[in-house]
């Protein structure tokens, strides 16, 4: 929308610029009318300038502008009310993102957009967030319904649980026991999804080891396991902030050490003053030694 308005009116604005050249203007009133005209263009065509400007800095998308740079990058920040914006971030030491009021640890999942490297980001992370992550949950909770965290885990206990059907010969004919379906059916988790015949066909059809493991086969052909999933939760969590914080604190005290008015006040002046007594002394044996 911005961008048409922009184009109209910098051609309305080049239209009145030029417009002396194509109507019949006495010569008298020429230079006046055409002063006029170019003025009234330029302002037009300044006023889609700064509409197009305005767009870019309230939606943040001026932050594609400049050329890459290695410590600075681009995120897409999620709020809790879902809302999200283009946040301007910093690569600092410890692999981590800095922001105003904010800090990430880079675990990766960057993807570029013209030559800038973008992070997904969550103000409830402390992490950038993976592409396959987001995936990976969204997944498991469309196949095996659940819909918090406690179910999660209580589901995936109880997955890793399952056996291998057994099967009995009797009268010359195969009897299994201890079947999946009997097995998935046992769980409360999954009650709703083997209500549903298409749904509980998906769980039958998995390998046991994917089912133990809440395998996920996702867009991009990887296979994620929940154990992926709670190896990178645990090492996303910025363990290394305390280190960081130090490393802040001591550098921010060596400067303060460094730059301390009083001291370097006092060394300014001390050769002077030491100056001073010195040629007091010798004042003093010029003038009162001899008595």
């Amino acid at each position: 929308m911005f961008l048409p308005i922009f184009w109209l009116l910098l051609i309305v604005g080049m239209m009145f610029c030029f417009i002396d050249m194509m109507l019949p203007i006495p010569a008298e009133l020429y230079w006046m009318f055409s002063i006029y005209m170019r003025m009234i263009g330029s302002v037009i065509c300044i006023l889609g300038g700064v509409l197009l400007t305005w767009r870019l800095i309230q939606t943040k998308a001026h932050l594609f502008l400049p050329l890459p740079r290695q410590d600075r990058k681009i995120g897409i920040h999620k709020r809790r009310d879902g809302t999200a914006s283009f946040l301007p971030l910093k690569m600092i030491d410890l692999e981590h993102l800095t922001a105003k009021n904010k800090l990430f640890k880079n675990t990766g999942g960057n993807f570029r957009i013209a030559g800038h490297d973008v992070f997904l980001t969550d103000e409830t992370l402390g992490y950038t967030k993976p592409i396959w992550l987001g995936e990976y949950f969204h997944s498991i909770k469309n196949k095996y319904g659940i819909q918090n965290r406690k179910q999660l885990l209580s589901l995936a206990e109880k997955l890793r649980k399952l056996q291998a059907p057994s099967v009995e010969i009797k009268d010359g004919r195969p009897v299994v026991h201890n079947s999946l379906e009997e097995q998935l059916s046992s769980i409360e988790e999954l009650h709703d999804i083997m209500q549903d015949p298409e749904k509980r066909q998906v769980l039958l059809n998995m390998p046991l080891y994917d089912l133990q493991n809440m395998a996920e086969h996702l867009y991009d052909g990887r296979t994620v396991h929940l154990e992926d999933v709670e190896q990178f939760v645990e090492g996303a969590a910025p363990n290394d902030l305390d280190t960081l914080v130090d490393q802040t604190v001591t550098h921010r005290t060596l400067q303060f050490r460094a730059y301390n008015p009083y001291e370097r006040d006092w060394g300014k002046w001390a050769l002077y003053f030491v100056m001073i007594l010195i040629g007091g002394a010798v004042a003093y044996q010029i003038f009162f030694g001899g008595g």
